[in-house]
């Protein structure tokens, strides 16, 4: 499996100390730089591993849940400026299907999360591998497995790295699945993914548009004409985005120093 240019995060609770860390990184994979954050949670709860020869890594903030840095392609221009991505353990369920086992999950298990991830413009990055990515490793009836880790993304994310996708691997040493993003690997041969967020229909354009094209008139068959409704919003929506939306990230940062 091709592994060059890629980042792997995990956020987990029975980490080895942290003499240790950089011993268990070569054998997750050899040669990768490691970064922990064993100065502020004993257990050393967030780990970061990235290839050096792909990617420029510096550490912005480090507490005893994250770990914040700033990234850097070494081989292209592609940088994540004015992206914001997320990744970890969130310790919390997003969809009542996210606990398999234990007690059933309720709706006030799922209420912050959903909340706070609607409230930041943040959507879930693409994923392969196994759906629930934390066990407790028990056996028989003791089982529970659940989804607490995921990467998240802003629209700048979204739009610039539709490629990217979170691939889980396997537990190893930990109860967690460590997560594996490439942004590098990219066919440029390949259209972006066309993506819908839940903020356009919160501006007051979104509707007209909606209604304008949606009074478009064909001569084709029922499901044609929805399709084609549907093809030609896609240019007007990204246009709303791009003059409305794009680095929203950086407007928040910036009203905020401004009303300092």
């Amino acid at each position: 499996m091709e592994i060059t240019g890629k980042i792997l995060t995990d956020n987990v609770d029975n980490l080895p100390e942290e003499h240790k860390a950089h011993a268990k990184g070569d054998m997750i994979q050899e040669g990768w730089n490691c970064v922990t954050n064993y100065r502020h949670a004993v257990n050393g709860r967030a780990w970061i591993l990235w290839d050096n020869m792909y990617y420029a890594i510096t550490v912005i903030q480090e507490a005893a849940q994250y770990i914040r840095c700033h990234i850097t392609g070494r081989h292209s221009t592609d940088a994540l400026f004015m992206t914001v991505v997320l990744s970890g353990d969130f310790n919390a369920l997003l969809y009542p299907q996210d606990r398999q086992y234990g007690a059933p999950v309720t709706i006030v298990e799922l209420k912050d999360f959903s909340y706070c991830i609607h409230s930041l413009f943040l959507n879930e990055i693409p994923c392969k591998g196994d759906y629930y990515t934390w066990t407790n490793k028990q056996a028989g009836d003791d089982t529970i497995c659940s989804r607490l880790d995921r990467t998240m993304g802003n629209d700048e994310c979204m739009l610039q790295y539709s490629h990217v996708q979170t691939e889980y691997g396997e537990t190893f040493f930990s109860d967690h699945a460590p997560m594996i993003l490439n942004f590098q690997s990219r066919d440029h041969n390949i259209k972006a993914l066309f993506r819908f967020f839940n903020v356009w229909t919160d501006h007051p354009n979104f509707m007209p548009i909606i209604e304008k094209k949606w009074r478009m008139q064909t001569n084709h068959g029922r499901i044609k004409r929805i399709w084609e409704k549907l093809k030609s919003l896609r240019p007007k929506l990204r246009h709303l985005n791009n003059a409305k939306f794009k680095g929203i990230t950086m407007k928040i940062d910036q009203a905020t120093i401004d009303l300092k």
